[in-house]
């Protein structure tokens, strides 16, 4: 009929005709050549999509993607290593492992499903889904399970059936088990084929609409070429969205530190990579999308310059540079993975151009023991040495700890919490060791108290003088200022010692402590004076360099004058069942106990020590007296006159410190010659992460995130660690 209706048009009209079957040929030339590619083109993508088509019910806003092709492999590779086990710490793997189980533990309730779950490829989206909070959404292919009743399972977990609510989303329903003992949930649908599930019926729902009206990840260009090039790998495979990544990371930052996570943005677009685990490392490789001419790629620039690239990175020696990336509010993350950072030792990847993508392998060693690095949080550049120990001092402006340190050139600093150089000041000498935080006006605001050779200095948080001081001594000051708080009349008290052999007592307002007798007849002072207190009785106690413990009461008379029968070593108040008592301890091993009624007990620490201190270890509200003999051994001795430990010290040379913060003592330990701080725990044991490095007597305080910090110094730098 055609053939006809064609002849007889040509009849009609030849030039017309010829033109007509010109056109014809040219068409269908065309088609011959349309229809195959577009079917070819069809196949193609159909192979892609069908293959996968739980895929088109993710969005591209994903954060990361676990491609799961078998369950029981994943659980051989993943599950049961030893480093999974560590990685489910942090909520990305955790929130995969436990929604993973709760998968298993439902489709259990059905053959046919738990058929499809172990059979078909199994895909993990991970998002966003709160501020800090990730979860993920399950999605996998029901083929053997296509007629399941989704409200017809009920699976008991620790002993408890579930209460299924049911609800319609985009004309679907979607069923929420819920576990109120256990506080357990999920929610479960399924659409086209897909089986959807997980802990946020936000995302169950989400999935919902991918699948009925949402652009899938299957149309981001980037994410399928990595995509394909990954699919000749074995086992599970992992996808890396770097955009959503460091949009998630930066939840966990401030505004300083965002603006570098965001630069994780322009890295690259997509990651997928094949992950496989051993008893010391973990190693990956597979392909990244960093090719777009929209968009210009931090990898597709370093590429540019040459073929490869590698990156090193040591987690543990960069966990300060972390740390600053966290927000205050969210240091405790940090604080409680602080251990499993440094079991990730070290990653080495690197990144080959491979034509359309890059390829991309690298490992990450791994140790159950973790690494001990000291957990250095700051480092702080003095203009010159340090001269001084460091203080604490709280920031009634910035509601922070802050330290006071002094440098050889007689400069006063006063550093934030993060190590930043509020400002400095010169003073006309250096201070006499103590620095003491005081409140003067009863105001609730800081000022900072201290003593020179030459008088009594005060200065207000901003570093400037109150009025009405320095009080200028007559004569040069030999020990450190003594301040104390009286706890009826909140008033201070100053006493200071001059080479005179006087020592002299002030109020806050800098006039002398009336009827204050300075002329005691004793030696030089060197050691500032303690105050010792009972029930009935507060008195002062003076040690002088003749070896004389003069005690005095708070108008400065002489009360009682007891004299060593060994050279001092040091001294240290003692609590003692609600008392307060001065222990000297003398370098033959003797330790005196010194009431403040004059009473003395001597102590035989059973042999020459080098270095003592007081402190409640065990937190019985009495102290331990804590030394180290010529051994070199260390000993916390009890009231009971048992040792709660004893401990032998990897060096000598060591001076004890104790330090008080968040009510507490804390021992530490320091060496000027080896240059080493310690910190010990109550059973006598180095701290994880100590020795640290350090010169001076080290201060310990409680940041503004609630983690404990130590402070110390050496050469031109004060440094601050985390105590672990």
């Amino acid at each position: 009929m055609i053939e006809y209706t064609l002849r007889a048009w040509l009849c009609i009209s030849a030039p017309a005709g010829k033109l007509f079957l010109h056109q014809m040929r040219n068409r269908i030339l065309i088609i011959s050549v349309i229809v195959p590619v577009v079917f070819v083109m069809y196949l193609f993508t159909k192979s892609i999509f069908s293959s996968a088509p739980a895929l088109e019910a993710v969005s591209p806003n994903t954060n990361f993607l676990f491609h799961i092709r078998s369950i029981d492999e994943f659980k051989k590779q993943y599950e049961e290593t030893a480093i999974w086990e560590q990685l489910k710490r942090i909520q990305p793997c955790g929130k995969l492992s436990n929604g993973l189980s709760l998968l298993q533990i439902l489709a259990a309730e059905n053959e046919k499903l738990a058929s499809d779950l172990f059979e078909q490829d199994v895909f993990a989206a991970g998002f966003l889904t709160q501020a800090y909070t990730m979860d993920y959404v399950f999605l996998f292919e029901t083929d053997r399970a296509g007629k399941i009743v989704l409200d017809q399972l009920h699976p008991f977990i620790q002993d408890e059936q579930p209460v299924i609510i049911s609800h319609q989303y985009e004309s679907e329903n979607v069923y929420e088990f819920t576990y109120r003992t256990s506080s357990i949930s999920f929610s479960v649908a399924k659409v086209a084929g897909i089986f959807i599930f997980s802990t946020s019926t936000l995302l169950t729902e989400s999935a919902i609409l991918q699948l009925k009206n949402g652009d899938a990840i299957t149309d981001d260009k980037s994410f399928m070429d990595v995509y394909d090039s990954m699919k000749k790998e074995e086992g599970t495979a992992v996808y890396i969205n770097f955009k959503n990544v460091a949009n998630y990371l930066s939840t966990f930052s401030d505004q300083a530190g965002t603006k570098k996570i965001m630069q994780l943005q322009n890295f690259a677009s997509w990651m997928g990579t094949s992950i496989h685990f051993s008893n010391a490392d973990i190693t990956f490789s597979g392909y990244v999308s960093a090719k777009n001419e929209k968009v210009n790629y931090t990898l597709q620039n370093k590429s540019d310059a040459g073929p490869d690239l590698s990156l090193k990175i040591d987690f543990a020696d960069h966990e300060p540079y972390i740390r600053n990336l966290i927000a205050e509010r969210n240091l405790d993350v940090l604080q409680k993975n602080f251990d499993l950072l440094q079991m990730f030792s070290a990653m080495q990847v690197e990144f080959r151009d491979d034509g359309e993508l890059f390829f991309a392998e690298g490992i990450i060693q791994f140790s159950t023991e973790a690494k001990r690095k000291s957990g250095l949080i700051w480092k702080t550049k003095l203009d010159s040495e340090v001269a001084t120990n460091p203080v604490i001092i709280y920031n009634h402006n910035t509601k922070q700890n802050n330290i006071v340190v002094q440098d050889s050139l007689k400069q006063l600093y006063l550093l934030a919490e993060d190590g930043t150089i509020i400002w400095k000041k010169k003073t006309d000498a250096f201070v006499q060791d103590g620095i003491t935080a005081v409140d003067f006006y009863g105001n609730d605001k800081t000022q900072i108290l201290f003593a020179t050779e030459h008088g009594i200095h005060l200065t207000d948080i901003n570093g400037a003088d109150v009025e009405g001081f320095p009080i200028v001594f007559t004569a040069s000051a030999t020990n450190s200022l003594s301040v104390f708080k009286s706890q009826e009349t909140d008033d201070y008290t100053m006493f200071i010692a001059c080479d005179n052999r006087n020592v002299y007592g002030f109020y806050k307002n800098g006039k002398p402590v009336p009827h204050w007798d300075p002329d005691l007849n004793i030696g030089i002072v060197a050691m500032p004076l303690y105050q010792l207190q009972s029930k009935d009785v507060s008195v002062f106690a003076i040690i002088d360099m003749t070896g004389s413990i003069t005690l005095i009461n708070e108008s400065g008379k002489k009360i009682h004058q007891i004299t060593a029968g060994s050279h001092i070593m040091g001294a240290d108040i003692f609590r003692n069942k609600g008392e307060e008592l001065l222990v000297v301890f003398l370098s033959d091993g003797t330790a005196v106990k010194i009431y403040p009624d004059g009473k003395t007990v001597n102590l035989d620490l059973k042999g020459e020590i080098s270095t003592a201190a007081t402190g409640d270890l065990n937190n019985d509200k009495n102290d331990e007296i804590v030394y180290i003999d010529v051994a070199n051994t260390l000993i916390a001795r009890q009231q009971d006159g048992t040792n709660l430990f004893k401990t032998s010290l990897p060096d000598a040379y060591y001076t004890i410190h104790m330090c008080s913060v968040n009510n507490r003592d804390i021992l530490t330990l320091y060496s000027d010659i080896t240059a080493q701080v310690l910190v010990m725990d109550s059973r006598g044991n180095i701290v994880n992460g100590f020795p640290v490095e350090g010169k001076i007597q080290p201060v310990i305080t409680s940041a503004h995130a609630g983690e404990e910090l130590l402070i110390t110094g050496k050469d031109h730098f004060i440094s601050c660690y985390r105590i672990k």
